[in-house]
């Protein structure tokens, strides 16, 4: 959903700005025919869907932000070729060699990401897991206190009843803080998926 709304440079969630821009997903997680699929749910009532061309994928690559070699080497092939603004990372843990516990391990994978960004001039977002025990603030994030101190800005999505959600900014470094935001998924009765949330006045 937010990459959509970046392509076509609309707010998130009614409250997030954001810019026309270039996206590059780098999934390691989900396959091309689910991430298809979404993508095909969530722009179906869109009859002008031209901003699709600023969406680009890097899907089951074995790309790795810790190993240094060419696993490494070859996101920023993707990138080189892609030109993007902003690059999601899905998820964390399946872009590591290394273990998301250790502190030296994470420090290696934020370094290239910091190197990359300064190198291309592109953004991260970047997915990562809660402890399944968490109640939805930012040290319930897996791993090492580094994903926690090396981000600028984190967001939780917390579920809180079938299709009900509620994203909160738990970290901004440099920002004001920004309210939780409630949303609903929906799917309708003709096969789109819409994201419906309270708009704010």
């Amino acid at each position: 959903y937010s990459t959509i709304c970046m392509a076509k440079g609309e707010d998130v969630l009614g409250i997030y700005k954001t810019k026309q821009c270039k996206v590059l997903i780098a999934d390691e997680e989900n396959g091309a025919r689910r991430l298809k699929k979404r993508i095909t749910q969530l722009t179906k009532k869109d009859s002008d869907k031209n901003f699709l061309k600023n969406i680009a994928f890097a899907i089951y690559h074995d790309i790795k932000l810790d190993s240094l070699d060419a696993r490494t080497e070859l996101l920023e092939e993707h990138i080189k070729n892609n030109k993007p603004d902003v690059v999601i990372i899905d998820s964390l843990v399946r872009f590591m060699v290394g273990e998301e516990n250790k502190a030296d391990d994470m420090k290696v994978c934020f370094d290239t990401i910091k190197n990359i960004r300064s190198k291309h001039h592109c953004s991260f977002l970047i997915l990562h897991h809660l402890r399944k025990s968490g109640t939805g603030n930012m040290h319930d994030l897996r791993g090492s206190g580094d994903i926690i101190g090396s981000p600028s800005i984190i967001t939780i999505i917390k579920k809180l009843a079938e299709n009900k959600f509620e994203l909160s900014w738990v970290k901004q470094r440099d920002e004001p803080d920004v309210a939780p935001v409630k949303f609903d998924t929906i799917d309708t009765t003709d096969g789109a998926l819409e994201i419906r949330y309270e708009k704010k006045r």
